[in-house]
C-alpha cells in the first residue's frame, strides 16, 4: 500500500483529517502548560532571613550562604507562592529549585524512548490515551504533595507521560495526512504550542498560588481526554504491523467523510501479514548499528540536544528578565513569527537549508555577545531574535526527523532523538544560571556556540521534502544512496552501496 498515493486520491487534508488534526493541535497546545510550568511555580521569591547572631535581618541572603544559620526565613506569600517559598529553597538550598525542571526533563527523556517503543509495539492511539491520562493524574498529584521529594517524583512522572503525549500525537498526525501537508502541519503544531505558552502566561498572572495553578492545569485537560477517543489508529502503523484490513477500514472512513472513494487499484491483491511481522522485529538500535544510518542518527541526536537546551534555556532566561509573565508571553509571541517564517521558507528552501539557516542565524548573534557591549536592551533583543530562530529550527527538526525515520520504528526513533532533547532540557536551567564577571552573558554565549556548531553539522543530513515516508529500514538505506527526487514525489534509486542491510531494488510507483 502506497499511502502517499492513497492520500493523494482520497484527500491529503480533507474534512475528516482536519477534525483529527484539530484535536491533536489542542493536545499539543495544552502540553506547553506542563512543559513550561516550572517558569511560574519554581522561580525565586524575595525572602528575609532572621539570623541567630544578630538583630538586623538579612534580605535575600543568608549568613555564609547557609539557610541553616537562619533562625527563621520569611516569604511574603500574601500575593504569590512557589515551591521555593513552600520548601524554603534558598541560599545553599537554591540549587533544588532548578532541579524541579531538570527532574521533569529527566522524566521526559526516559518517557520519550519508552513511550515511543510502546507506540510502535501497541499502536499510536492506545499509547496516546495512556500518556494523556497519566499526565493529568501525575500533575494533579504534584499539586497536593506536602513533601519536596514526593513533589519531584510526581514531576518526573508528569514529564515521562508528557513526552509521550507530544511525540505520539505528532507521529499520528503525520501518518493520517498527505505528503504535501506534513511541512505546514508540523509548523501549525508548533504554533499551537506557542499559543499555549502565551495563554499559560496570561492565566499564571492571575493564578499566582503554585498549587492552584498546578491543579487548574490538570482540570483544564480533563475535557480533552474524551476527544482522543475520536482519533483513529494510524493506518501506516496498522499495515506495518500486519493489519492491512484494519488499515483499509481507517482509510475508507477518511475517504467517506472527505466525500471521496478509495480506488481499489491502490491496494495490492497480494497483501500479507508477513511484512508487518518482519518489521515488528526491527529495533531502533539498528539506527546506531547500521553504518549508513549511524552518522545521520548521531547528528540528529546532537541537533535535538542543542535545540532543546537553547529553546528552554532562552525561555527560562526570558522569564527571569523583568516581568516574567510579560517576558514569557513575548517568548511565545516571537515563536509565532518564527513559525510564519518556517511556513514561508520550507516549501522554497526545503528541510535541510531551513533547519541549518535558522540555527546559524540564531547562534551567531549569541556568540557575538562575547565582543558586543553588555546593554540590557541589546542583550534582550538578541535573545528574543535567537529564541525566534531556535523555535523555527526546533519545528523543522520535528518535521525533518519524522520524514527521515521509517514507519516500522518511527515513534521509537523519534523517542531516541527526543531523549537527547530532554537531556538538553535537563541542562537548560543550569546553563541559564551561568553568570560571570568576566563574561556577563556567558550562558547566552554557550547557547550560541552550541547552536552554531549544530547548524553546520546539519548540512550533512539528507533532504526529505516531497519524498514519500519510508516504511522500512531498507527504504531508508536506499534513500541515502539516491539521486535527487523528481517532481512527482518519487525517487530514482542508485545501486545500494550499503551491505549492512540486504534489500531489494526499490521500484518507483
Amino acid at each position: 500500500m502506497d499511502f502517499d498515493l492513497i492520500f493523494e486520491s482520497i484527500g491529503e487534508f480533507g474534512w475528516q483529517q482536519k477534525k483529527y488534526v484539530f484535536i491533536i493541535l489542542m493536545l499539543n497546545g495544552y502540553s506547553s502548560w506542563h512543559m513550561l510550568q516550572y517558569s511560574f511555580v519554581g522561580y525565586q521569591m524575595p525572602f528575609t532571613c532572621l539570623a541567630l547572631d544578630q538583630d538586623t535581618p538579612y534580605h535575600n541572603q543568608c549568613p555564609g550562604n547557609s539557610a541553616g544559620k537562619c533562625e527563621k526565613i520569611e516569604f511574603d506569600t500574601s500575593k504569590e507562592s512557589t515551591v521555593v517559598s513552600e520548601w524554603t529553597l534558598v541560599c545553599d538550598q537554591a540549587h533544588l529549585g532548578p532541579m524541579v525542571m531538570s527532574v521533569f526533563m529527566l522524566g521526559v527523556l526516559i518517557g520519550a524512548l519508552v513511550m515511543g517503543i510502546l507506540a510502535d509495539a501497541f499502536g499510536r492511539k492506545k499509547t496516546l490515551i495512556l500518556a494523556f491520562t497519566c499526565m493529568l493524574i501525575s500533575n494533579f498529584v504534584s499539586g497536593h504533595c506536602i513533601d519536596f521529594r514526593w513533589y519531584l517524583s510526581s514531576r518526573f512522572v508528569d514529564g515521562f507521560f508528557t513526552s509521550g503525549n507530544i511525540l505520539v500525537s505528532f507521529v499520528l498526525s503525520n501518518e493520517i495526512i498527505g505528503a504535501s501537508i506534513r511541512g505546514p502541519l508540523g509548523t501549525l503544531l508548533q504554533s499551537f504550542f506557542a499559543l499555549g505558552i502565551m495563554l499559560f502566561a496570561c492565566v499564571a498572572r492571575f493564578v499566582t498560588n503554585w498549587r492552584s495553578l498546578t491543579l487548574l492545569t490538570s482540570a483544564i485537560g480533563l475535557p480533552l481526554i474524551v476527544t482522543i477517543g475520536y482519533l483513529p489508529e494510524s493506518p501506516r502503523w496498522l499495515y506495518a504491523n500486519g493489519h492491512p484490513k484494519r488499515a483499509i477500514d481507517v482509510v475508507k472512513t477518511i475517504a467517506e467523510n472527505n466525500g471521496t472513494k478509495l480506488n481499489p487499484k491502490h491496494i495490492s491483491k497480494e497483501e500479507s501479514t508477513e511484512f508487518g511481522q518482519n518489521e515488528a522485529r526491527v529495533g531502533v538500535t539498528s539506527l546506531l548499528t547500521v553504518s549508513s544510518l549511524r552518522r545521520i542518527t548521531l547528528i540528529q541526536i546532537f541537533s535535538w540536544f542543542v535545540n532543546s537546551m537553547t529553546y528552554y534555556g532562552l525561555t527560562i532566561a526570558a522569564a527571569g528578565t523583568g516581568d516574567r509573565y510579560q517576558s514569557t508571553f513575548m517568548s511565545g509571541f516571537v515563536e509565532l513569527f518564527a513559525y510564519a517564517l518556517t511556513y514561508t521558507f520550507l516549501p522554497k528552501l526545503g528541510r535541510r537549508v531551513t533547519l541549518c539557516g535558522f540555527m546559524v542565524l540564531g547562534g551567531l548573534p549569541l556568540t557575538l555577545l562575547l565582543v558586543l557591549p553588555n546593554g540590557e536592551w541589546l542583550v534582550y533583543a538578541i535573545a528574543m531574535w535567537s529564541k525566534t530562530c531556535i523555535a523555527g529550527s526546533f519545528a523543522v527538526a520535528y518535521i525533518h526527523s519524522g520524514e527521515i525515520f521509517p514507519t516500522c520504528i518511527r515513534n521509537s526513533a523519534m523517542g531516541l532523538v527526543s531523549m537527547a532533547a530532554r537531556a538538553g532540557g535537563i541542562a537548560s536551567p543550569y546553563v541559564a544560571e551561568m553568570r560571570g564577571e568576566a563574561v556577563p552573558n556567558l550562558h547566552l554565549v554557550v547557547f550560541g556556540l552550541a547552536t552554531l556548531s549544530s547548524g553546520l553539522l546539519n548540512t550533512r543530513l539528507p533532504e526529505t521534502q516531497d519524498l514519500p515516508l519510508p516504511d522500512t529500514l531498507e527504504e531508508l538505506t536506499e534513500r541515502l544512496e539516491m539521486t535527487t527526487p523528481d517532481s512527482k514525489t518519487r525517487y530514482q534509486p542508485l545501486k545500494t552501496l550499503n551491505n549492512d542491510i540486504n534489500s531489494e531494488t526499490f521500484v518507483p510507483v
